[in-house]
């Protein structure tokens, strides 16, 4: 290996470990107390508690974009129906979450027994 390819590959490494800290991704807990439906097809949500970074207050929702993560506008409309089913039969969801972005975005809910 030339030191060429020797700096591209330690360079490599940096910018994964530098982007998997920036994008850090988190596992919450919680029932939801207030959905809405935008007008663009995303979909905003709160918790009762706020979590990491202040996400799930009224002032920074928790926030389902299509295009976003790999989300489909498809997919918002899944997780919609899970928030609407979880909060109509006051059940639990595990919701990830980036929490290091402004947004708050979401890319996968688990609808708990």
């Amino acid at each position: 290996m030339n030191i060429k390819s020797y700096l591209n590959a330690v360079f490599i490494v940096i910018a994964m470990l530098l982007s998997s800290n920036v994008l850090a991704d988190t596992w919450i807990t919680f029932q939801p107390s207030a959905i809405e439906n935008l007008p663009n097809g995303n979909v905003s949500f709160w918790s009762s508690t706020p979590y990491n970074n202040g996400c799930g207050i009224i002032s920074k929702p928790f926030q389902v974009i299509s295009s976003l993560h790999g989300v489909t506008q498809d997919g918002v409309n899944g997780i919609l129906s899970g928030l609407l089913s979880a909060y109509a039969l006051g059940k639990t969801l595990n919701v990830h979450f980036f929490e290091n972005e402004p947004t708050c975005t979401v890319d996968a809910i688990t609808l708990l027994k």
